[in-house]
């Protein structure tokens, strides 16, 4: 399964601690093994995020909700199958230290589609169009 997309079963991981000791059960693939990979798991969803992108436009303002909180950023949900991802110290900047937490609403701004993962970009703040 993609975990890119909402599904009632999935779960997100990282791992506890180091993994080192576990290397050897990896089995290790090249980048075009994996893009493989990735873009037969993503082709199902193509059509989906093609709708999505001409539903929703850079600088709308989205509700959305904290699903959880990994180094790349917070990742979030707005009411579609695919994630969005925003930075963690822009969400506390409008949540508060006390107030970030999954489940927890906050209101987001698209910033950008990234169409190799299929996920929305977010932001507190909309951006700056070039006039």
């Amino acid at each position: 399964m993609n975990t890119a997309f909402i599904n009632e079963q999935s779960n997100f991981f990282l791992p506890e601690g180091s993994f080192e000791e576990h290397l050897e059960e990896l089995s290790l693939i090249t980048k075009e093994e994996f893009l493989s990979f990735w873009n037969k798991s993503i082709s199902q969803h193509v059509d989906a995020w093609g709708s999505l992108k001409s539903k929703l436009h850079i600088n709308q303002n989205i509700d959305t909700e904290i699903v959880c909180f990994y180094p790349q950023g917070v990742i979030v949900k707005y009411g579609e199958i695919f994630l969005g991802l925003v930075n963690y110290k822009d969400c506390e900047s409008i949540l508060g230290t006390d107030n970030i937490y999954p489940q927890q609403k906050i209101k987001l701004y698209v910033q950008n589609f990234d169409d190799e993962n299929l996920w929305i970009n977010f932001s507190v703040n909309p951006q700056h169009q070039p006039v």
